[in-house]
């Protein structure tokens, strides 16, 4: 139809008082189109994925099965959950119902030498910074510590940044 348009800014911003309110006058069969086409395909993704939904019989919420429930996970939760599952810890089915961060926890302190060996902790959005008291009790493995749910760890001396996002 050779419509064209920029929502970025959201419907009143961009679209209201940039282009209806000022332009309205030239251009209202445009702004009518546009309505039309938009109606149009909300109608269309509206049947189109009410088919798949039914078809499919994806369970979403309010369509579970009798006495189940859908949960939506955070990619924390659900990175822990296949952690506790690759591990034996927990099964997939209650991963959710359990604490998702202290194994993890657990296998931190005990790679970086047990609480006694911890002197001050720290966190930021993506890391826990540790120093120790004796360097030589942390392991040295990376793997070690990828396996107990971190992303990497940093080492600098006694200082130690357990990457975990």
């Amino acid at each position: 139809l050779g419509l064209s348009g920029n929502m970025g800014g959201g419907l009143l911003d961009n679209f209201l008082f940039l282009n209806w309110v000022p332009l309205w006058q030239n251009h209202w069969p445009t702004y009518l189109m546009q309505i039309g086409v938009g109606l149009s395909f909300t109608v269309i993704y509206f049947l189109l994925f009410r088919f798949l939904i039914l078809k499919f019989d994806f369970k979403t919420p309010g369509r579970e099965a009798e006495g189940g429930e859908t949960k939506l996970y955070s990619k924390a939760e659900y990175k822990a959950a296949k952690l506790a599952e690759k591990k034996g810890a927990a099964s997939a089915g209650d991963a959710g119902d359990a604490d998702l961060y202290a194994p993890r926890a657990a296998g931190f302190l005990e790679l970086l030498g047990g609480a006694d060996n911890i002197t001050t902790v720290n966190n930021c959005a993506t890391r826990l910074r540790v120093s120790v008291a004796d360097e030589s009790l942390v392991d040295t493995s990376d793997a070690a510590f990828k396996d107990a749910g971190a992303l990497g760890i940093v080492r600098k001396g006694k200082a130690f940044q357990v990457i975990v996002g």
